[in-house]
């Protein structure tokens, strides 16, 4: 566990750090107990400058307070904020040395950057921020805005190597339709979901990804682990687990470190007895972060010095010769280095003999490998590489290249 009072540390390109937290926007601060000028953001900032965090996500920000107070502080950031009608919308921010934004997409309460590392194996990252409906009875809006982020994320998946789900979310991570949809939404159609004990029957299909909560509650007394509390006159009884919640690619990622809500138990005890915000924690919301971690998957095996696109483009030429159905032209000129990713591709791929064996692979692969293949079919079609649509067999592979090329 990463102390709440010590800076993220990571030790090389496998790994990146991000924090997300609601700061609790000026005009939303019903308790009005701290003043936010003097007071409260200046300790927000404070801790966000020194916890170092490679990616920040926040929540509840006004257009005001970006562009005046958290643009200029945060002077090793770029960032960019969704527009929306909401003054409380949200904010992403990243180290400017370590990423470049390659997509952006918004909607008030919601935002996902696409963001590319500068160095290492120059992986796609998508990050998604999110303050979804707090309304606890508004269970399906919730689940409609998360439908909403998810067809997003299908409509750039071959470009994305990773997917990291944060924000506030408005509902308990232990028992949630988010929790549920997010969960096992990925494996099958849900036909119903569970939420604070009641059942909704509802009919979802699938999403196609996999994640995995970062923070995993067990069964902890939510006295324990929280990240939400009311003010010091609601108290009593109104904080709640897991309300900010962290989400990674399954087989992706994996947190290598959590951050912990608490800087010391005597923190927690006032907390709970003088609420939030307060001079212990100047929003209603506690932080939550994480050091992540690449994991082994094809895109792993890339290393510093390959050529992505060409390292794609020999993935699926050995992919391809191996089947009977589909044939790819090859470069006229190839060079030595050319030659060399060839062979190392088929290393890699050596085990496959035929058609039946590929489709099995493609059907026990990681998420990850899906990607990495998918992302070989869009290199090829940009370099003009011709794959014929006409398939005699089917299976995931060839519906995937109609998917495509039709």
């Amino acid at each position: 566990m990463i102390e709440r009072n010590e800076p993220f540390e990571t030790a090389n390109d496998e790994e990146f750090s991000i924090l997300s937290w609601n700061i609790l926007a000026p005009h939303l601060d019903r308790n009005g107990a701290m003043d936010w000028s003097q007071e409260r953001l200046p300790l927000i900032l404070q801790e966000l400058q020194s916890c170092n965090a490679d990616i920040l996500c926040l929540q509840e920000m006004q257009q005001n307070c970006m562009e005046d107070d958290f643009v200029p502080t945060l002077k090793n950031y770029n960032g960019i904020r969704a527009d929306g009608g909401d003054n409380a919308s949200v904010a992403t921010f990243w180290k400017m040395e370590k990423y470049v934004l390659q997509h952006v997409w918004g909607r008030n309460r919601s935002l996902i950057c696409i963001l590319k590392e500068k160095t290492g194996a120059k992986r796609n990252l998508a990050v998604v921020n999110v303050h979804l409906d707090e309304h606890p009875e508004r269970v399906f809006t919730r689940i409609q805005q998360l439908q909403l982020l998810m067809k997003q994320l299908r409509l750039h998946r071959n470009e994305i190597t990773g997917i990291v789900f944060c924000g506030d979310f408005g509902c308990p991570q232990k028992q949630s339709a988010c929790t549920s949809y997010l969960q096992e939404g990925g494996n099958k159609p849900l036909e119903s979901v569970v939420e604070n004990n009641s059942f909704f029957d509802v009919y979802l299909h699938p999403h196609s990804f996999r994640f995995a909560p970062s923070y995993s509650l067990s069964e902890l007394p939510v006295s324990v682990y929280f990240t939400y509390g009311a003010g010091k006159e609601t108290l009593s009884g109104c904080y709640a687990a897991g309300i900010d919640q962290l989400w990674h690619s399954e087989t992706i990622l994996k947190p290598k470190h959590l951050r912990r809500t608490f800087t010391s138990e005597e923190q927690r005890e006032a907390i709970l007895k003088e609420g939030m915000p307060s001079r212990w924690n100047p929003s209603d919301h506690m932080p939550i972060g994480a050091i992540m971690e690449w994991q082994n998957s094809i895109v792993a095996l890339i290393s510093d010095d390959d050529d992505v696109s060409s390292i794609c483009s020999c993935t699926l030429a050995t992919l391809s010769e191996v089947s009977d159905d589909s044939s790819v032209s090859d470069d006229p000129n190839p060079d030595d280095s050319t030659m060399a990713l060839k062979t190392r591709t088929c290393a890699i791929f050596g085990r496959i003999e035929s058609e039946q064996e590929l489709n099995k692979l493609f059907q026990e692969s990681s998420e990850g490998e899906k990607f990495f293949i998918e992302s070989c079919v869009q290199v090829l079609f940009r370099i003009g590489t011709t794959i014929p649509k006409k398939e005699t067999k089917d299976g995931p592979i060839t519906r995937w290249f109609r998917m495509f090329y039709d």
